[in-house]
């Protein structure tokens, strides 16, 4: 059963954090923390709506993710916009960030189910494809006249809920929540980023969106009981095809017009969300 209260803590007032996380005026708070706040205060509100307090110490990933990977992920975003102007250690702290992350949520896979070589190989492509989605996104934001970069939070919001949506289908309803939880705050401040093309932030809203959605797939895989490799695999390729019009047969895309682009930026991210769905709800009737 979904609490009611888990409606207005857990979805709407996530869906007002990030559009204020997004609105934020910069001369207050900066261009990235309003973005930081937003999303990081969404997600521990979410989650205590949800599972209350977090046990300590942790001793389930949900519960590590919130306690020290949620803080972690905030701290490295504000971290890596203060180094705007070396984005060589800006990398340094997002690649912290994709190492330390993996192991964090996967304990009980390193501890009693993997072997050396297997949790070697697992943890090193989780990284390397976090690490490929993070900068192919931000590549997709820095590209000189063209607004398509305004669609990236909505990409990421698109996403998480698909990831909850599937999460749910597959049988892990709290799970399902608090990916739910990221896809109202991403999407509350990409319902701004797109209305008043404000691109103040974007970066930050990557630094932390992109890492907390790539783990609420990594939960919904690992720890939820019916999600498989191929609805996980669409989730993770939603915010990668976004970046299409930076592909080299893709870049004819950035003479549109920047809101065509954003379009087809958030349709991209749709494709493959709505077909990780679609599976899943599939699967779901034939299972009844």
């Amino acid at each position: 059963m979904i609490d009611p209260w888990w409606l207005v803590l857990g979805l709407a007032l996530p869906f007002v954090l990030g559009a204020c996380g997004a609105l934020a005026p910069t001369r207050l708070v900066g261009h990235q923390l309003g973005w930081v706040v937003g999303l990081t205060v969404a997600m521990g509100v979410g989650y205590v709506a949800r599972s209350g307090w977090p046990r300590m110490p942790p001793n389930q990933a949900h519960q590590w993710l919130a306690v020290v990977g949620l803080p972690a992920i905030a701290l490295a975003a504000v971290l890596a916009g203060r180094m705007r102007l070396q984005p060589g250690m800006a990398w340094v702290v997002r690649a912290g960030v994709a190492v330390v992350l993996p192991p964090m949520l996967l304990q009980s896979y390193l501890r009693y189910h993997w072997s050396l070589g297997e949790a070697a190989a697992w943890l090193a492509g989780l990284s390397a494809v976090g690490l490929l989605g993070w900068w192919a996104t931000l590549r997709s934001l820095r590209s000189p006249g063209v607004s398509g970069g305004e669609a990236t939070p909505a990409v990421l919001g698109v996403t998480a809920g698909a990831a909850a949506m599937v999460t749910l289908l597959t049988y892990s309803l709290t799970q399902a929540q608090w990916s739910a939880t990221l896809a109202a705050a991403l999407l509350g401040g990409g319902l701004v980023t797109l209305a008043w093309r404000r691109r103040a932030g974007l970066t930050a809203a990557v630094d932390v969106g992109l890492p907390l959605t790539l783990a609420m797939v990594l939960l919904g895989r690992l720890y939820g009981p019916g999600m498989t490799n191929l609805h996980a695999g669409l989730l993770v390729a939603g915010p990668l095809l976004a970046t299409v019009a930076h592909w080299p047969g893709g870049r004819w895309l950035l003479g549109m017009p920047g809101w065509r682009l954003a379009l087809v930026r958030v349709a991209a991210a749709a494709v493959a969300a709505g077909l990780a769905v679609v599976i899943a709800a599939v699967q779901w009737f034939a299972a009844r």
